[in-house]
Formats: structure tokens, sequence, C-alpha cells
């Protein structure tokens, strides 16, 4: 039963990063330079960003799913993180999207 036990508390950090590890979070795209893209690129960088935000919103809500486990602080932290990046990302690329308006 010792055993049994010991098996149990070695594994149980390891399968709760999987559960966490299950959420699997995006990267930002490039973002392009609004001086200088074309108007295919930009909107392939637009495809990009939506993608980018659709994948994100996902990991969010698989995080979400899990905030009554052990684990909600560390969820919570990634969460907020996630949430953060994603508006500086947006803002950046809105940034860029008006310099390339500005061009037209």
């Amino acid at each position: 039963m010792k055993k049994y036990f010991l098996i149990v508390a070695l594994l149980a950090p390891l399968m709760s990063v999987t559960a966490i590890a299950g959420c699997v979070a995006d990267v930002p795209p490039k973002l392009p330079d609004g001086n200088t893209v074309t108007e295919d690129e930009m909107r392939e960088s637009v495809r990009a960003i939506r993608s980018y935000i659709t994948k994100n919103e996902a990991y969010l809500a698989c995080l979400d799913k899990d905030t009554r486990s052990s684990h909600w602080k560390t969820n919570t932290k990634h969460y907020n993180a996630m949430v953060d990046e994603m508006k500086r990302v947006g803002a950046s690329f809105n940034t860029e999207l008006k310099l390339f308006k500005l061009r037209q």
C-alpha cells in the first residue's frame, strides 16, 4: 500500500503539468511594417492576426475550464499574461495598420 501511495505521490505533479500543458498558446505573428508593407502582405497579416486571436481565445477558454483545480493560481497567471500579450499585439498591429492606411 505504501508503494502505491509513493507512486501516486510522485506522478501527481506530472499529471497536473499535463493538464496545464494541454492548453496550448499560439505565438504572435510577425507584424508588418506599415510604412513598407504591400496591400497583399497586409491582408495576409490580418489573417495571421485573426488566427492568432482565435487560437489564443481557445487557449484562454482551456485555462478557464481548469479554474477549480489546484493550479488555479498558475492558470490565472498564464491567463492574465496572455490577455496582456494579446492586447499588446493588437495595439501594435493597429498602429502598423494606421500607418499603412495613411499611405493609401
